[in-house]
């Protein structure tokens, strides 16, 4: 049972519909308000490029450690955020809509990204790789 502002006493029937009269205003005047496009509800290009800035930061970052580990977890959340933005831009009802409003450069933004992501990933693998050989053939060779 709802009350009126004084709590001891309840509310009346006119004061429901009222209430109930002023929700379907209220709805009705912010309802083109509330509907948003596409476009400001999904990750957008720079959110991309930062994503590969701050994991290659923190790849180079890990690449000091000289520990495979450290590479395997510098580069789970670059890539697991680009797989999260994948999976939201190409479900059906969005893919469209977002060709439509930022055309195909968004995709490319998206797959430059990556693939800069991946790079950066391969040279971290080959920076890693040759400093743990270059220990190994020193530790063998003294």
């Amino acid at each position: 049972m709802l009350y009126s502002t004084n709590s001891e006493i309840p509310m009346s029937a006119s004061s429901y519909s009222t209430l109930f009269v002023r929700l379907i205003w209220t709805s009705l005047l912010f309802c083109p308000v509330a509907s948003a496009e596409v476009m400001d509800k999904v990750p957008q290009t720079f959110n991309f490029w930062g994503c590969t800035l701050l994991s290659s930061l923190l790849l180079f970052g890990l690449v000091k450690l000289r520990s495979w580990w450290g590479l395997l977890l510098g580069s789970l959340p670059g890539l697991a955020y680009f797989c999260l933005v994948f999976e939201e831009i190409y479900s059906p009802d969005i893919e469209q809509a977002i060709r439509a409003e930022a055309g195909s450069i968004y995709f490319v933004h998206f797959y430059a990204a990556l693939v800069g992501l991946m790079l950066i990933i391969l040279v971290c693998q080959a920076l890693v790789f040759r400093s743990t050989h270059n220990q190994s053939e020193g530790k063998s060779a003294g």
